[in-house]
């Protein structure tokens, strides 16, 4: 009892928010179900703990991302009420899918931009690099999207559309390969396209 109250005055202490995502995720063209968790844990010291994993039913394997960054805020947040300043992120990840299974070093940044009227179009940037301790394996990747919210699209859905393109360059590819990401959402449901594969997810 002693060691929970601890855990917890801690948690209290240094935790500023955790946020936890649950959803099923269905491939449409391997025709298999997935379970999907998100998890976030933000410190009051400004690092993030963020979990990303897809649970596969059909195969029983989980493919993740674990990362464990600190976070530096660039900028004032704008007043829009959906702009963001500027986020970078420093720190160590591991990954599912490749070897060796050790960690690696990994750095971000994230950016959102309210375009026209009100806080329901935006403009989302995110760019991440990896790359291992010795250099040899280096990934870069990007994805901008420009979506637009429209709310009551019907007596009690709001509907959210986004389009933009995801961009991948590995260490010794001369050039990057860009993919259409397309994504329809309302509420719960959404299919999205991307990496030329579309699925259907649900949150739970």
């Amino acid at each position: 009892e002693k060691v929970t109250t601890v855990a917890y005055a801690a948690s209290a202490v240094f935790v500023t928010t955790i946020k936890m995502e649950t959803s099923l995720r269905y491939e449409l063209a391997q025709k298999q179900l997935g379970f999907k968790l998100r998890e976030k844990v933000t410190t009051k010291l400004g690092f993030e703990l963020k979990f990303n994993g897809i649970f596969n039913t059909a195969t029983n394997e989980l493919q993740h991302r674990a990362a464990l960054k600190k976070q530096f805020h660039i900028g004032n947040a704008p007043s829009d009420g959906a702009s963001t300043p500027l986020l970078l992120g420093l720190g160590v990840v591991h990954m599912s899918g490749f070897r060796p299974q050790e960690p690696k070093l990994t750095v971000s940044a994230k950016k959102k931009v309210a375009v026209l009227t009100g806080p329901n179009t935006l403009i989302s940037t995110k760019l991440w690099s990896d790359i291992d301790y010795n250099g040899k394996n280096l990934t870069r990747n990007a994805i901008i999207k420009f979506s637009h919210k429209a709310l009551n699209f019907t007596r009690r859905q709001d509907i959210k559309l986004s389009v933009g393109g995801d961009v991948a360059w590995p260490k010794g590819q001369k050039r990057p390969a860009v993919s259409l990401y397309l994504q329809a959402r309302e509420n719960n449901w959404a299919i999205t396209m991307r990496n030329n594969q579309v699925a259907l997810t649900y949150d739970l």
